[in-house]
């Protein structure tokens, strides 16, 4: 589904007539909107973070993966929460799209994702190995106060665009919350 819809994106934008894009580009605002449209933001976001894209883009396909990350943006930017919708390994991959998607989730994810401590929810890395890789356990592994510690380390995993905004707040973490969440006993990470 998703790469069908980066093919009628890259056909609408191809397209002679440039009304045929924007009106694509308004659809796909509107999409958004819709409180229905889950299925719908997610297919945008995996094809963001999953099919190939040109390293360079051809003339008639410049600035269009601008113009999705953008409505991704605004639509996380208007509420920032709403990066929760979005399974820990997919919210990671889209954070890694640009340094602006980065600073939203770290943002979101410090304020809302500490309010919850557990002292008994140490995230081990047997637990994000089981997270990652689809296993039966990964949902009772991401469940409660742990989620915090899961989307933390699933976005510790991707590149330079999120490390930069990531380090940051994980320094700045308590030490008690750096033992709590992650059993780090010093004072960095």
């Amino acid at each position: 589904m998703a790469k069908t819809l980066q093919r009628n994106a890259v056909d609408a934008r191809a397209a002679v007539d440039p009304e045929t894009y924007y009106g694509f580009l308004k659809d796909l605002r509107n999409c958004f909107a819709e409180p229905d449209s889950k299925d719908t933001r997610e297919v945008v976001v995996l094809m963001l973070v999953m099919c190939e894209w040109p390293k360079e883009e051809p003339p008639q396909l410049r600035g269009m993966m601008e113009d999705l990350v953008k409505i991704v943006l605004d639509w996380v930017t208007c509420k920032p929460i709403r990066f929760w919708t979005f399974r820990p390994w997919l919210a990671a991959m889209l954070a890694n799209r640009s340094e602006a998607l980065a600073s939203v989730y770290v943002s979101e994810l410090f304020k809302t994702g500490l309010l919850h401590p557990c002292t008994d929810c140490k995230f081990t890395l047997s637990m994000w190995q089981a997270s990652t890789n689809g296993s039966s356990s990964c949902d009772s592994v991401i469940s409660g106060e742990r989620e915090f510690a899961v989307r933390v380390a699933t976005l510790s995993s991707q590149g330079e665009v999120v490390e930069t905004v990531l380090q940051p707040s994980l320094g700045n973490l308590d030490s008690h919350l750096q033992e709590t969440y992650f059993g780090v006993k010093s004072n960095g990470l």
